[in-house]
Parts: structure tokens; C-alpha cells; sequence
């Protein structure tokens, strides 16, 4: 959603401002991940206020800063005209949480900062960092307990020695130690056996066993 885009911030009468009369224009956006074309919205007939109500989704992107808005009036046969962009530093907004904001569109060119309009979006920003398997990987050898009795050599195991999901039962339940599944799970991700463990748990839970046997 937009609003006031597209006008002239200047006028060539003197005295008080007349209010121009509204006029229909095309207008679309182009979005910029770091300085990458990243998406595009559709072309919007409006008069001034275009609605797009369209959602974006731009997952496994690389290490992110800025989001920018480019707003374009597209004329038939002629190159699209620059309105003017709004710029979002994205490292300030709190990863796993909307915002909600009017953001103020800069014009470009002719108009270099001054404000044409504004820009109404809904942001998500969220950040997972995935380690190198390097990094896990003498982890992967470490022998854990995996019943009460710490004392006894006999009751370890690695972490390869079977199902890394089956761990998050095991550490949670049997050694009362919360929080597992957001580090066992980068390691299947980084050993690339995710999606083989899951299949093996859904192939248990159909058998009617929902533990490996330790």
C-alpha cells in the first residue's frame, strides 16, 4: 500500500497551494535484497494510492543489510520514470517479529530527497546461521549417556551411533537437559541426513515403535 505517490512536491503558482486534481497513474515496485533485484510487484492503475496487498517470501538469501523499495510510474511506450525508493536497514529490526510502518519514499533524480510519498509494509525478518559440518564434527564423536548413570563407560554412545532425532527424546527426557532440538537439528542439517532421519522416524511411527532401540 502507498500513499501521495507519484505527485509533484512542487508547483508554479504562487500564493496558497491549489490542490491538484487527481490523476490515474500505473505504478509498480522492484525490491532489492542488498542491493539485488530480488522481486517486483504487479502494476497498479490508481489515483496516486495504489494497493497491492502482495506478499514476498526471499529465503536462503546470504548475509543481509538493506531492503529497498523502488517505486516506478510505467508510461506506455515509454521507459519506466524513477518515483523514488525507501530504503530499510535490516539489521535493525528484531528477528522473528513483525513491523508494521508507513516508510517514506525518497525521490530520485529531478527530486533527489525529497519525500514523494509513503509506503506501507508488513516486515518479518528472521536469521538462522547453519554451521559448517567442520564445525560438528569432533562433537559427532563425544560420548554421551544416554540413561541417569553418568559413571558408567558402558552406557554411552556417539552421536552417529543412531538417529540424530532420536537424541532430542533421549538428552530431554532421560537426561532432563531442555532446549535440544535447535542444536541436534543443524547437525543432521549439516551431516545432510535431515530428511533421512524424519523418514526413518515416520516409517517407525507407522511400524508402531516410536524409538530406535538403544
Amino acid at each position: 500500500m502507498s500513499r501521495h505517490v507519484g505527485e509533484d512536491p512542487f508547483s508554479g503558482e504562487s500564493g496558497p497551494a491549489l490542490e491538484p486534481d487527481p490523476v490515474e497513474i500505473d505504478v509498480y515496485c522492484e525490491i532489492y535484497v542488498n542491493g539485488q533485484l530480488s522481486g517486483r510487484t504487479t502494476v497498479k492503475r490508481s489515483l496516486g494510492s495504489p494497493d497491492w496487498h502482495e506478499k514476498f517470501l526471499f529465503p536462503d538469501l546470504p548475509p543481509f543489510q538493506n531492503l529497498e523499495i523502488v517505486v516506478f510510474r510505467e508510461k506506455r511506450l515509454m521507459k519506466p520514470i524513477l518515483i523514488g525508493s525507501a530504503v530499510i536497514p535490516l539489521m535493525n529490526f528484531r528477528r522473528g517479529e513483525h513491523v508494521e510502518g508507513w516508510f517514506p519514499v525518497l525521490g530520485g533524480q529531478t527530486f533527489a530527497g525529497i519525500v514523494m510519498g509513503e509506503v506501507k509494509m508488513k516486515l518479518k525478518v528472521d536469521e538462522e546461521i547453519i554451521l559448517p559440518y567442520t564445525v560438528y564434527s569432533k562433537l559427532l564423536q563425544v560420548r554421551i549417556p544416554y540413561d541417569a548413570n553418568y559413571l558408567d563407560s558402558s552406557n554411552t554412545q556417539t552421536l552417529q551411533a543412531k538417529n540424530l532425532l532420536d537424541w532430542i527424546y533421549e538428552i530431554e527426557c532421560k537426561l532432563q537437559i531442555k532446549n535440544v532440538l535447535e542444536h541436534i537439528v543443524p547437525i543432521a542439517r549439516a551431516k545432510n541426513i535431515l530428511i533421512k532421519n524424519l523418514i526413518e522416524l515416520a516409517d517407525r511411527e507407522v511400524d508402531g515403535t516410536l524409538r530406535s532401540v538403544s
